[in-house]
């Protein structure tokens, strides 16, 4: 918002005065008349962002930044569906990590057994400042046909890979009912649905019979 002048005249006559001063004053200083506001050379403070911590055996992760899922795992090809299997196993990974199962959820279909266990076993692990060290899921050697099958499900393979981990409880004990996490390595199918305004959404999945 700007603010209109009241006195036009009233404002020239006290400029007028300053000036007259000015040279009455043989030692006095003249009046910057550029107007200029002085200016600092302060730069403004900045806050950084929280540095990202992972679990450790002692202390639980801090500070996780979700996955994103990219805009490549939205389209129906070979290498959307690639890439929407690895952001699938991001939010996995991230749900274990923090507790928060929203993106697997989003990401995956009622009926799906695995998607299903992976928010209980997550909410398990975190119950009552519980935490998960270890046990990430990454995938490899991903093949898809691009064939849809008769229930509308699209079929690919993929190396499952898991590294070593085990969930703790607030007090640092090891947690009995999720118990240790094997490291391991195996063939696994994954089955996903596709829609144009959805994208992809998880079905099945399940190791290689």
């Amino acid at each position: 918002m700007r603010f209109k002048g009241s006195g036009v005249l009233g404002i020239a006559a006290v400029s007028a005065a300053l000036v007259l001063s000015g040279c009455s004053d043989g030692g006095g200083t003249t009046p910057d008349s550029s107007g200029a506001a002085p200016t600092s050379s302060a730069a403004p403070e900045t806050t950084a962002p929280p540095t990202p911590k992972p679990a450790t055996s002692t202390s639980p992760a801090e500070n996780i930044e979700p996955p994103v899922m990219p805009e490549e795992a939205k389209e129906f090809t070979a290498e959307g569906y690639e890439a929407f299997v690895n952001y699938w196993f991001e939010a996995h990974n991230y749900a274990y990590m923090t507790g928060d199962y929203r993106l697997v959820e989003s990401a995956s279909l009622g009926e799906c057994q695995y998607c299903s266990d992976t928010i209980r076993l997550a909410q398990a692990t975190n119950a009552n400042d519980g935490w998960q060290f270890g046990g990430d899921v990454t995938i490899s050697d991903f093949y898809t046909p691009m064939s849809e099958s008769s229930d509308g499900t699209v079929d690919a393979v993929f190396t499952f890979n898991q590294s070593f981990g085990a969930a703790y409880n607030a007090d640092g004990s090891p947690n009995e009912e999720v118990g240790e996490i094997p490291e391991f390595t195996l063939p696994f199918t994954f089955w996903a649905t596709y829609e144009s305004e959805v994208g992809w959404k998880a079905a099945k999945i399940e190791p290689v019979q």
